[in-house]
């Protein structure tokens, strides 16, 4: 409840909460306390789900140039970071950039979409296409579709995407990678769910 909060932002000196559902990977929102919001009389009866805003999610590869213009377009101040997967796996906040780019400051207040579980499942399309899920091994697809994907720096496909690519994929974005052509054809904003192999046309 917002009572909660009140009293987690008073103990703490954060302002900004993130909101998990079920475990603390799953983090589904951001609830902010502004000191004007502190001022408020009836401040802790109000509810939180409420104040629930959608975080935004960002690939742990992307670097400060990156996320700093997509923090400026949302007016934001925190980011959920995820992993191939899409659980959480931490946070960044723009003190944490501040920080690292200036040295540490003092500020006063600091500044899934959820899929189930699923097969990681290959399907044939046809003409040497074929529909996988992002979480399959490397060494799964290569034994699965006789391909040669290196795996020294990856485990997953999805990995892969997001290596190359340094930021969560929008579908339809692809790379070419030991001629091959893999596309995403289904994401959510905090992952790549399924993706299009494919022998690369050049």
């Amino acid at each position: 409840n917002r009572a909660e909060a009140v009293a987690m932002v008073r103990k703490h000196g954060f302002n900004r909460l993130p909101v998990y559902d079920g475990s603390t990977n799953n983090i589904i929102g951001v609830v902010t306390l502004s000191t004007w919001d502190m001022m408020e009389e009836n401040v802790e009866s109000q509810k939180v789900t409420d104040m629930i805003e959608m975080p935004l999610y960002v690939s742990p590869l992307e670097t400060i140039d990156q996320l700093l213009p997509q923090l400026h377009r949302r007016d934001d101040h925190m980011a959920v970071v995820v992993d191939e997967f899409g659980s959480g796996i931490g946070i960044i906040t723009m003190e944490d950039i501040v920080e690292e780019v200036v040295g540490e400051i003092d500020v006063g207040y600091h500044f899934e979409e959820y899929y189930p579980r699923r097969q990681r499942t290959v399907e044939s399309l046809g003409d040497g296409r074929f529909l996988v899920d992002s979480r399959l091994s490397i060494s799964e697809a290569n034994e699965t579709l006789g391909t040669r994907i290196p795996t020294a720096e990856f485990h997953t496909l999805g990995g892969l995407l997001l290596g190359r690519m340094r930021h969560i994929p929008k579908e339809g974005e692809y790379i070419v990678e030991s001629g091959l052509r893999f596309t995403v054809s289904e994401a959510t904003e905090r992952a790549i769910v399924k993706l299009v192999v494919e022998p690369d046309q050049v």
